[in-house]
């Protein structure tokens, strides 16, 4: 027994036996022994039971345990903890060269209590233990603990023990389950989206270590059907933050299914939609500002494939780094939706209140899938996209950052529409409407197809003020202007959709008889009236800015009447010319007939007259001709009679 009042300890001995046969030395001699050891100062109880066959070597200082098992019981009240330990193994000492080793060790221990965490905790440590002080060398082979499902297997070696010891190591696990480790030691794990996540898993690493630094490499961590591979060091533990170093690579990962499921309450209204309308935006966000203001990390993440909040993002880079203050992911880079991002996001804590700063570029990106992704519902935009931004914040509240938001941002789509409305169709509705015909049947889908559309934006103090908005549609160009009020949650933006042409297409009709007119289509409200019934909102705001365009319209179709009139008397006038210009060219042809007949007529008689002159001056000459020959025959007879 032993007492200790001026400390207030004291332990007892008891039920002590020890037994031994023949002890001789240089030969092995077996050993059994039992005893109690009780403390009621330090709360504890112990039975202990063990056996074994020694060899005593005095004159070469060399002891030889074999066989050894051992077998305690251990009650701690102080401590909360109860445990049974059974133990074996062969223990070699050799004093004179310092070398020892304990061989074929074997340690089982079965142990419950408050300070346990599990409710039935069992360890299974088996291994070889060597050490050589005249190397100051040790090393422990041939590893394995075996507890609560899972394995760890190994080897290690440590150097300079005396000096700055150094540990080289390797440890690998078999295939567990995370889930079952979690209920053994009665941790509750978040719900998951995924009830089959988080079934499996490993580990595989090597880690060199010293008083100075840390280094851990050849990781390999498989968790369900993801693998991470990579490499993190601590080079300067003598720091009070040691700074850290790393490079992890993912293979493919599912984020989604680690996240908790989207639950609806039974009014349609998802529990974080209902927490977050509690939140006034005033709570302070609570950072680590000590901490992160003495990190110092230089690191990058690198995956294959990522799926988080639905979107799929490839070939990833996050460069980590932190320094001075600043934690910052410069440059992060990701193929997503056949285009490419790159982005970088700063927090800077030095001042007052954290200074948060955002950049990113998306450069040709299709839009409708990845909307479709995100808002797992129809898009309302498709095309090729644009999208940069450049955006900075300072404060510690939600409220103070949106105040304090400052930056801009621009975006440009190609070859796409925006879906859940014709414009094209709407402008035939109204215009069917003031002139009284028949409402329009729209064909095809709700949408408004564009060639191009862009958007920009400056923000001052959370007001997102846009004024460029370009939309080239199909004989139509839709401008906007307006703003955002971030603080106060409110739109105050309005479209403006302008007949231009008389391209008949994807706007179902012709609108060339409403070229030149412009709407406006009013989009104002808050947040909530806008989620809430974004349709109805932007109706009611165009029913108070109904008048004005109502007799834009009105004029529009007017005109279309009279010019329709117009149109309809020049045809009939043009008609009358042509059937009046007709009946000209007849009466011209039947006269111009009849004037060349009576010329034909008078040709004739006028020949027949002449060849008649012709006859009787042809006879008149004959005459004449008979004459003039009687004349020189007398004329002859006349001369020889003078000469007779």
């Amino acid at each position: 027994n032993w007492r200790d009042d001026q400390n207030s300890t004291d332990a007892r001995l008891s039920s002590f036996d020890l037994s031994t046969n023949t002890i001789e030395l240089g030969k092995p001699f077996s050993l059994t022994t039992s005893f109690n050891v009780d403390s009621t100062s330090a709360g504890v109880k112990a039975d202990v039971e063990g056996s074994g066959d020694i060899s005593l070597d005095l004159d070469n200082q060399q002891y030889l345990i074999s066989n050894l098992t051992t077998n305690f019981n251990v009650d701690s009240t102080s401590a909360g903890v109860t445990a049974q330990v059974e133990g074996s193994g062969d223990i070699s000492l050799d004093l004179d060269n310092q070398q020892y080793k304990v061989s074929n060790l074997k340690l089982a221990t079965d142990a419950s209590g408050e300070a346990i965490p599990l409710n039935d905790f069992t360890l299974d440590l088996t291994g070889d233990l060597a050490a050589d002080l005249t190397a100051q060398t040790a090393s422990l082979n041939s590893l394995t603990i075996d507890s609560a499902g899972v394995k760890l297997s190994g080897d290690m070696q440590i150097t300079d023990l005396s000096g700055n010891p150094a540990i080289d190591s390797t440890l690998t696990s078999n295939e567990f389950s995370p889930r079952e480790l979690a209920e053994k030691l009665n941790i509750e794990l978040p719900v998951t989206a995924d009830a089959q996540v988080l079934n499996t898993a490993s580990v595989a690493l090597v880690f060199s270590g010293s008083a100075t630094a840390a280094t851990l490499g050849n990781m390999t961590v498989k968790l369900d059907d993801t693998t991470f591979s990579g490499n993190a060091s601590l080079p300067d533990l003598t720091r009070e933050t040691p700074p850290v170093r790393f490079e992890f690579i993912v293979d493919a990962m599912d984020l989604d299914r680690y996240l908790p499921p989207t639950s609806d309450s039974e009014d349609g209204s998802t529990d974080s939609a209902a927490t977050a309308s509690s939140d006034t935006g005033d709570t302070p966000i609570e950072l680590p500002i000590d901490m992160l203001r003495q990190l110092d990390i230089d690191g990058i993440f690198k995956a294959g494939e990522l799926k988080f909040s639905n979107l799929t993002t490839r070939d990833i880079e996050v460069p980590v780094t932190a320094n001075n203050g600043v934690v910052s992911l410069n440059d992060i880079k990701a193929s997503m939706y056949e285009g490419n991002m790159v982005s970088s996001v700063a927090i800077d804590v030095n001042g007052a209140n954290p200074n948060y700063k955002f950049s990113t570029r998306v450069d040709r990106v299709q839009a409708e899938p990845l909307l479709q992704d995100l808002l797992q519902d129809k898009a309302p935009i498709s095309g090729e996209a644009i999208f940069s931004a450049d955006l900075g914040a300072t404060g510690n509240t939600v409220n103070q950052l949106t105040a304090n938001l400052n930056g801009q941002f621009s975006s440009d789509f190609t070859d796409g529409a925006i879906n859940g409305i014709n414009i094209g169709y709407q402008l035939r509705r109204a215009k069917a409407f003031f002139s009284r015909a028949d409402e329009p049947v729209e064909d095809g889908l709700a949408k408004t197809d564009f060639s191009a559309l862009h958007l920009s934006a400056l923000i001052n103090n959370g007001i997102v003020q846009s004024d460029d908005l370009d939309i080239r549609a199909p004989a139509l160009r839709i401008s906007g202007a307006g703003n955002i009020n971030l603080p106060g949650e409110t739109v105050d933006y309005i479209l403006k959709p302008r007949v231009v042409g008389s391209v008949e297409g994807q706007t179902g009709g012709d609108l060339k008889d409403l070229k030149g007119v412009s709407l406006s289509v009013p989009i104002r409200g808050t947040f909530d009236e806008l989620s809430e019934d974004l349709t109805g909102t932007i109706f009611a705001a165009m029913r108070d800015d109904f008048t004005g365009q109502a007799e834009e319209l009105a004029k529009a179709v007017a005109k279309q009447e009279r010019d329709k009139i117009k149109a309809e008397a020049k045809e009939k006038a043009d008609a009358a010319k042509l059937v009046a210009e007709q009946q000209l060219q007849a009466e011209q042809a039947r006269a111009e007939r009849k004037a060349q007949a009576e010329q034909a007529r008078a040709e004739a008689k006028a020949q027949a007259m002449i060849e008649e002159q012709k006859a009787k001056l042809d006879e008149q000459k004959a005459i004449l001709d008979e004459a003039k020959d009687k004349a020189k025959d007398r004329a002859k007879d006349k001369l020889k009679s003078l000469f007779k």
